[in-house]
């Protein structure tokens, strides 16, 4: 996944996809324009699995956040 596919999801799930705007700042010279992860490295290495699938472990999140921060 795309880290622009996860702040789309999060904004989604958020019920605030209007706020995720993409190309609002310039580019930065100092950063990668693009950053690669493979977790099967890490798998392999330690048996690790996630939990949770990616969509309900940021709605857990979201939901934990959001009853602890009520106004």
């Amino acid at each position: 996944m795309h880290v622009r596919d996860l702040m789309l999801t999060l904004g989604r799930l958020a019920g605030q996809p209007d706020l995720v705007r993409f190309g609002e700042l310039p580019d930065r010279d100092w950063e990668p324009p693009f950053i690669c992860g493979d977790s099967s490295r890490l798998r392999s290495a330690t048996g690790w699995a996630p939990a949770f699938e990616l969509e309900a472990g940021l709605r857990q999140t979201l939901d934990w956040w959001a009853s602890r921060h009520r106004t």
